[in-house]
């Protein structure tokens, strides 16, 4: 019984049994075939490298010409690159004789109220202070000229830094915090001149201080 059913199936997948066989047949015939030409191309070209000896090479091209230009400085401060200006900068019109005295007592309590603060002495005394870099010193040694030469230099350098100077000698009493609270009331948009009246008939403000 089981034979006649082996039989019937043989008949039946007649085709598709010897399709399989002669493929069987053709795919261990036609190894041999391919693999002869590969290894005929090995042996001409000789033993492959191997990965690790291999080197790049950098290839150098000219770089083209730069357009001319000037080279974009960029400020020293972030606040002068974004327009931020402070409300007021304080000069001390001072002498040589008051660096150790006068100088030194206001660095130590207006300072910290005030920390844009300058000092203006003459130039031959700026040389014999170390450690203060807020003292400048100018070589005209005439006293009656310092206030202008300490204007000029305030105009020159921190003009656009500060909404307000504060110019005032070293013998002149300064509330610091009080003088921080008048200028924060003040608009910037108007110019505004303070100081105390040297005469009755006077239009000029004494050097003892001046906003």
């Amino acid at each position: 019984m089981l034979s006649r059913y082996v039989v019937s199936q043989v008949k039946h997948n007649s085709y598709f049994l010897v399709g399989l066989a002669l493929g069987l047949w053709l795919s261990l015939a036609l190894v041999p075939l391919d693999e002869a030409p590969i290894a005929a191309c090995d042996a001409a070209l000789g033993p492959a490298a191997a990965p690790d000896d291999f080197e790049p090479q950098r290839e150098e091209r000219p770089g083209g010409p730069r357009a001319a230009g000037r080279a974009v400085q960029r400020p020293r401060y972030y606040s002068t690159e974004l327009g931020m200006r402070g409300s007021l900068l304080t000069g001390v019109l001072s002498s040589e004789e008051a660096l150790k005295s006068q100088i030194a007592a206001l660095n130590r309590t207006t300072a910290s109220l005030q920390p844009a603060l300058k000092f203006f002495i003459t130039a031959s005394a700026v040389s014999s202070v170390p450690g203060m870099a807020n003292v400048v010193g100018f070589t005209d040694t005439r006293e009656m000229l310092k206030p202008f030469h300490a204007l000029k230099y305030l105009a020159d350098n921190y003009l656009e830094e500060y909404d307000f100077f504060f110019l005032v000698s070293d013998t002149s009493y300064v509330n610091a915090q009080r003088l921080t609270e008048l200028v924060s009331q003040l608009s910037v948009s108007e110019d505004i001149y303070m100081g105390t009246i040297a005469e009755d008939d006077s239009h000029y403000c004494s050097l003892g201080k001046i906003l």
